[in-house]
């Protein structure tokens, strides 16, 4: 069938300028989250963050429904060297990144007065391992503290136990792990040179603009190891093959929350239109998952393990949102976390009434109704007879504007949990050729069994 001819005006401009607005628009992401970081100040960072979320998710989506069949000629670079370069970028990319990371565990020790995110995976992973039980209130801190950590945040550590090593080399582990079907992917898609360059090579420069700049965010955090997860999650979810799909969504699912609503959507999404059978399966696999690494072996020791791990994150947020005498006197009206203009909290703060535990009632209330809100509004749009899209690539790309309405909106905003929702941008920008799409959309890519 012969294509249709470029029509005139702002739309047939972004239709056919696709790419490059998707790499500009990622671009400008990339930079409001390293190098720009608190240049829009405090009131608009989080709002362009949420824009630039919904531009990256939806635009892809209206150029596939309003110009399907409008699609630019791209001089795609030939196969034959394209595996070389991308696993040349992984090989030089994570060597680079070690002799850094090494440094950073060196110089910032593991620290309860800094973070109490390593010490409680410690205590759950020593508990785990002496038959103890896991889920219980921790005495060995100077205060009071309940693990409100799902397994997968801290069950993997396990390893570095047994080993003796440093817990912090794990996480590295696994982001490299998780690059790695990053960079595979990237390999089975076409795409001109520059952009499949450009592609290989950002996510190393990302990680080391936060190795150079926010070495505690390493030190102190595990957040490699829940990007690693992800990047899992989005390869297994684009590939559709369920087995892998099913235990990547667990894995996602005990370590962080984050798609417990989204996640909904996207089975009916796939049983509806598109094949039953997996999203049958995929369903099934995920409730396993979740009896077999959660619910028999933790949950069911001690039913109320979830509502105290919730109070426990209560009272940290009471400790991030206090904002001391002399943060007041040297002109601070934010606390700290707040300080990187990426989440809605410092709006509750500034302008909510009454006491700071009202205040983050209220953002988690507001938090709850928006991310199930965007979820239902994601499930309800894919269900008009006129999107033709294939699920995994509709609810993949929304995803990224359910992660960003997440994030903006969640009561303590640290700024290493937006690193995710940066590197879903770079997978997306793997997944927009509307070719693939729409031989999906015909029948030519079925989900596996």
């Amino acid at each position: 069938m012969k294509r249709k001819m470029y029509q005139k005006g702002p739309s047939a401009f972004f239709a056919r300028h696709y790419l490059y607005v998707m790499v500009g628009l990622v671009a400008v992401e990339t930079a409001l989250l390293t190098f720009w970081r608190r240049e829009l100040g405090l009131y608009f960072g989080p709002i362009a963050l949420v824009i630039l979320a919904f531009l990256i998710s939806f635009y892809p989506l209206w150029k596939n429904h309003f110009h399907r069949d409008e699609r630019p000629s791209v001089n795609v670079f030939s196969p034959g060297n394209k595996r070389w370069i991308v696993w040349g970028i992984f090989v030089a990319g994570i060597a680079t990144l070690i002799p850094l990371y090494h440094h950073i565990l060196q110089t910032y020790p593991i620290d309860i007065d800094k973070s109490d995110i390593i010490p409680t995976i410690q205590v759950c992973v020593r508990r785990f391992l002496n038959g103890e039980p896991v889920y219980a209130e921790i005495t060995e801190f100077p205060y009071a503290h309940y693990p409100n950590y799902f397994p997968f945040k801290w069950l993997p550590f396990v390893i570095p136990e047994i080993l003796g090593i440093d817990y912090r080399w794990l996480p590295l582990g696994v982001v490299s792990l998780g690059l790695a079907c990053y960079q595979r992917n990237l390999i089975r898609r076409n795409h001109p040179l520059g952009l499949l360059i450009l592609l290989a090579v950002a996510p190393y420069l990302i990680l080391l603009y936060y190795h150079l700049h926010m070495p505690w965010n390493i030190a102190y955090t595990v957040e490699l190891l829940d990007l690693g997860y992800y990047l899992m999650l989005f390869v297994f979810l684009a590939e559709g093959k369920v087995i892998l799909s099913g235990l990547s969504i667990v894995v996602v699912l005990l370590s962080r929350l984050s798609i417990v609503f989204w996640l909904p959507f996207y089975l009916l999404g796939v049983f509806i239109k598109e094949n039953k059978k997996y999203a049958v399966s995929l369903a099934v696999i995920i409730g396993g998952g979740l009896l077999i690494f959660f619910v028999i072996p933790f949950l069911s020791h001690d039913w109320q393990a979830i509502q105290k791990g919730e109070e426990a994150y209560m009272s940290a947020a009471k400790a991030s949102w206090y904002l001391s005498e002399a943060d007041r006197e040297s002109g601070k009206i934010v606390p700290h976390v707040m300080r990187d203009q990426v989440g809605i909290a410092s709006y509750m703060f500034l302008y909510a009434k009454g006491e700071i535990a009202g205040k983050i009632r209220l953002i988690q209330k507001i938090h709850l109704s928006v991310s199930l809100g965007t979820a239902i509004l994601i499930g309800v749009i894919y269900l008009l007879p006129v999107v033709r899209i294939p699920p995994r690539y509709y609810f993949l790309f929304t995803l990224k504007i359910y992660l960003g309405i997440f994030y903006a909106f969640i009561q303590v905003p640290f700024f290493y949990l937006f690193i995710t929702p940066l590197f879903l941008s770079l997978f997306l920008l793997q997944e927009m050729n509307m070719d693939r799409w729409n031989a999906a959309a015909d029948g030519g890519s079925p989900l596996q069994q």
